[in-house]
């Protein structure tokens, strides 16, 4: 049977007000500080999507509706025909995942095609623009209209030998809509699997609905990203299924190394592309994955330091230009690379504390696009009121330590949030703890 510990903290959870002063706080406080809702689950997958959809149905169906007005995504009756494959493949490739899916959609009363859609929503949006009359599924034609609907990301590593505390760091930042921080829509997740699965813990951080987004196990593999649109995506004919990219990262962290998770990208048959990141305490890979071809990002042998957003970045993408090119025709991406990438190297060789990558992310002063983006700046940093791109605004923030297992997880522009550290803990120690003392009660 799953268990439901409703909006609390996972693991052992503190605050800081000052980086890197660590204040032990009660799940009660964690909630005062307006931090994302937190969700541990445990049991069979099914059981652990049930309890998931009844925790947060509200903010579930608020999500569906939301992403279903987005002006990327095509006409439901278009959606449930692409959905048909995913559900085919997950259920193939990721039955444990697939199972999460029903429990969610039984949980939160919606139909399990709402929920897949969740789970592949960035997928579909990356096939609309291919779409003919919004109902031709088949066709392989596309259009290159302006993508307003997706989310923005940034992804960022800091080497061992580049920070100050010897410790490797994985950062990354979304940009959303307004409506994502007001109906809190991001939620906090710890999946603690079955004995049968034999999968690491998992630390997630997502939108409610969805099983899949930025996160780390307990075996110190952390899993981040960002959305990719290229010309390579392309429509599945009939009788053809594919696997869901939004799903991607949830998946490869069931892998206890990079090696294994690396490897894990070669047996999926995917129709749409994306960037995935993958961290340890020692090393890292990044790699552009297209319906075509992985391709690996790399850093230059003395950097100490590697930064990824929503194009592609690589020099073989580059070379291979005639092949693909980008479809993500908002130019931000870009200026918030080059931006994160100036300020990097300004710092030159001096070490990076936590609170470095905090200010790091916290800058106002890129033009045309900032990378602490919220609609209006706050007067202090010094910052204009910014134009209203469907209201887009840093809506989360966080960094990985894999050799701690310590999520610090922030709400909101990195500016202006409050941090949340959280450690991954083996549910299966409490639980022994707990019998044990149980046992000494009895005698």
């Amino acid at each position: 049977m799953a268990t439901v510990t409703s909006l609390q903290p996972f693991g052992e959870a503190t605050v800081i007000s000052t980086l890197p002063t660590l204040t032990p706080v009660s799940a009660a406080a964690c909630q005062l500080h307006n931090n994302f809702p937190c969700l541990a689950l445990t049991g069979p997958p099914g059981m652990r999507g049930f309890a998931y959809g009844i925790a947060f149905r509200d903010k579930i169906r608020s999500n569906i509706n939301r992403s279903l007005e987005r002006e990327d995504i095509p006409t439901w009756e278009t959606c449930e025909k692409l959905i048909q494959g995913y559900k085919e493949e997950l259920a193939k490739e990721w039955p444990t995942g697939y199972e999460e899916m029903k429990g969610i959609a039984m949980g939160a009363d919606v139909s399990i095609d709402r929920i897949v859609f969740l789970n592949a929503r960035e997928d579909i949006a990356a096939l609309s623009p291919l779409l003919v009359d919004d109902a031709k599924v088949g066709s392989r034609n596309w259009d290159t209209r302006p993508r307003r609907g997706a989310d923005q990301t940034i992804t960022s590593w800091f080497t061992a030998k580049g920070t100050a505390s010897g410790e490797a760091i994985v950062a990354w930042a979304c940009n959303s809509t307004k409506q994502v921080l007001d109906e809190n829509l991001f939620v906090s997740l710890e999946f603690h699997h079955s004995a049968e699965e034999n999968v690491p813990t998992v630390f997630l951080l997502t939108e409610a609905g969805m099983i899949s987004g930025v996160g780390m196990n307990s075996a110190r593999v952390a899993a981040t990203g960002n959305y990719l649109f290229t010309t390579a995506d392309h429509l599945p004919e009939d009788g053809e299924t594919y696997f869901p990219l939004s799903c991607l990262n949830r998946y490869l962290l069931q892998c206890t190394s990079i090696r294994e998770a690396r490897g894990m990208l070669y047996g999926l048959v995917r129709n749409t592309s994306r960037h995935v990141f993958l961290g340890d305490e020692v090393g890292a890979c990044s790699v552009e994955i297209t319906p075509v071809r992985i391709i690996d990002h790399n850093r230059k042998t003395d950097a100490t330091t590697q930064v990824h957003t929503n194009h592609l970045v690589s020099l073989e993408a580059f070379q291979r230009r005639h092949e693909m090119q980008d479809r993500f025709l908002d130019a931000s991406s870009k200026f918030r690379l080059y931006r994160l990438e100036d300020l990097i190297a300004v710092r030159g060789s001096e070490p990076w504390r936590l609170q470095d990558i905090v200010d790091l992310f916290s800058d106002h002063n890129g033009e045309p696009d900032m990378i602490c983006r919220h609609p209006k700046a706050a007067e202090e940093s010094g910052s204009a009121e910014q134009p209203d791109d469907e209201e887009k605004m840093m809506v989360a923030f966080v960094m990985f330590n894999p050799q701690h297992k310590l999520a610090s997880v922030c709400k909101g522009p990195a500016c202006q949030g409050r941090m949340i550290h959280v450690t991954l803990a083996k549910l299966a120690t409490r639980e022994s703890a707990q019998d044990e003392d149980e046992d000494s009660d009895e005698d």
